[in-house]
């Protein structure tokens, strides 16, 4: 019988042992998988920030597009870059501030250069009819 008392002691251990080693194994890729769903969850997270962000900008664009696509937007844009007017409106244009304050003194068929405190600014300005202008561009007299 003292034989048997053995067997049973070393079956235990080594039981024992396969058992500690198959928890450590589950303990591990439980561990992992854990960490893995912290991740995904993080990444979810995240994502759902960027796609609330990018909704608010699409709904930007969306009102910025109804916008352009409005009569008051069109009728602006053409007025200020393609210069047209309703019938019978007059348009006046006011000079800078800077173009104002040059103080420009011409004489008949003349160019002057204008100095300021800051800059020299050539006046391009020629008084004169187009065909004496362009008798003096062609001849020089």
């Amino acid at each position: 019988m003292p034989v048997r008392k053995n067997k049973n002691w070393l079956s235990s251990k080594i039981i024992a042992l396969v058992s500690f080693i198959i928890l450590i194994f589950f303990g591990v890729n439980l561990t992992r998988e854990f960490l893995a769903g912290e991740q995904l969850d993080e990444n979810v997270d995240s994502l759902k920030d960027e796609m609330s962000g990018l909704e608010s900008k699409n709904k930007e664009l969306n009102d910025l597009i109804g916008y352009l696509n409005t009569t008051d937007f069109i009728e602006q844009e053409a007025r200020s870059k393609l210069n047209l007017q309703k019938p019978g409106e007059r348009i006046i244009i006011v000079p800078s501030s800077t173009e104002a304050a040059l103080p420009v003194t011409l004489t008949d068929n003349s160019v002057e250069s204008v100095k300021t405190d800051e800059k020299s600014v050539d006046a391009s300005i020629v008084v004169g009819s187009n065909p004496n202008r362009w008798l003096k561009y062609f001849f020089k007299n």
